[in-house]
Parts: C-alpha cells; structure tokens; sequence
C-alpha cells in the first residue's frame, strides 16, 4: 500500500495546541528517505567532529553541539527547505517569516551531556509573534536521553521563569530528578518525528548513559518584524 500523504501543514487543532502547551509534536513528518538521507549527512558531521573546530561545543571533551549546520551539507539545507515545515511555521506565525539560527544537538552513547532546565531567549527578545524552534529528531528520544519541558511555561512571566531556574538549574539532575519537578512532562520522539517549541518554553534533558546516539537538527524560526526590532543576528544571516 502507498505511505500516506503529508498534510500541507498542520491544522487549527494543532495551532491551538501549540500557543496553549507552547510546544507541538509532529509524528513522522520525515519521510524514510529524507530521514535516511539526513541521517547519513549529520553522521559524517558527527564522525569529523573535533574540539577547538569553528562551531563545534565539547564539554569535558563530549561533543554536545555543531551550529550552522545548513552551510556543513546539503541534505540539512534541504530540511530546512521542507515545505510542510514552512507552510506549518506559517501557520503559526505567518508569511513574514524567516530563520534565524541553525545547529545539530547531540547526545553521545554512553555519555549524553546535560542541558539544564532553561528559556531559549529572554522575554525581551520576544515580540508579539511566537519565536520558536523546529526540532528535527533522528534517533529516538525517552525520558533518559530526551528533552523534558513544562507545558504553559512559555506563557509565564521572567520572574516565574527566572525563579524556576534558579530553583531547578543543575547540570546533574538524573532521570528521577526531573520526574520529580512539578508539571514537568518528557517529550518523547522516534526518528522522523518534529517538535516544535517557543524559546520561551521551559525545558532541559539529563545527562544520560544511554548506549544509543540521540541527534536533533533544529532551525529557529521569528519574523522579519521581530527581528528588525529586537533580533541580535546578523544580516550576513
């Protein structure tokens, strides 16, 4: 039988979704060849990753991220040309839209490094459209190795958010750690799925011993309005 098709973008059930929870999961939005080809690309990144190299963050000699993906191979340029993402970013933001920010986040088998509970941006970086981020997840992602979030955050003040933080803002919080953190939900994602989430959203992931790679390209997406208004990126961008 034929795979079924792919929606144009997602729906107004989805979009209200989004702005109430401040995150949205698409499942499968990858095709299998896209999805193999993506893989291939941001392996053989993985592979020529070194310490010290332009773009490439090691901690304690773990690498925990590649940015400017999209200028590193072709394949994640395409991704970021994929027309249901557009057409869903547009439906959230709408057409005066643009990116703003590329990177490849990485756990590493054996020895994911920690990303603690935080926002993406401050509030003043934030106009009156949604600033947010499409997640492109290519390995599966649990509560040991994935990224655990507190839905409505996004909608809360930087004193609530900033207090949040300073309560919970450890690099070595376990599994059980963020389990425990009130309303705190883990975002579970196979290969192929997409998140999408405000950078105002409250997330963060445990280190994690999980012995398989977890990799997620992601692309920022704001408006030309924002950005001409309070964006900090370059026009060479």
């Amino acid at each position: 039988m034929p795979e079924p098709a792919t929606p144009p973008a997602i729906d107004d059930e989805q979009v209200a979704f989004y702005h109430e929870r401040g995150y949205l999961i698409l499942r499968g939005a990858l095709h299998p060849d896209e999805l193999a080809r993506v893989r291939d690309a941001t392996r053989r990144l993985v592979e020529q990753a070194r310490p010290g190299a332009p773009d490439h963050h090691f901690r304690d000699g773990v690498l925990a991220r590649i940015e400017y993906v999209v200028d590193k191979e072709p394949a994640l340029r395409d991704l970021l040309a994929h027309p249901f993402v557009l057409r869903s970013v547009q439906q959230l933001v709408g057409p005066d839209l643009f990116p703003t920010w590329d990177a490849m986040v990485v756990k590493m088998p054996g020895k994911g490094i920690a990303v603690p509970w935080h926002r993406d941006a401050a509030t003043e970086c934030v106009g009156d459209k949604p600033i947010f981020n499409v997640d492109c997840y290519l390995d599966r992602a649990d509560d040991a190795n994935g990224v655990w979030a507190i839905p409505g955050s996004h909608r809360w003040s930087a004193d609530d958010a900033d207090a949040f933080v300073r309560e919970h803002h450890r690099y070595d919080l376990s599994v059980d750690d963020y389990r425990r953190v009130p309303g705190a939900v883990a975002l579970h994602m196979e290969p192929g799925d997409i998140l999408f989430h405000d950078i105002l959203l409250l997330h963060g992931s445990p280190e994690s011993d999980a012995p398989a790679l977890r990799r997620v390209v992601y692309y920022e997406f704001r408006t030309a309005a924002v950005e001409a208004a309070l964006g900090p990126h370059t026009p060479d961008y």
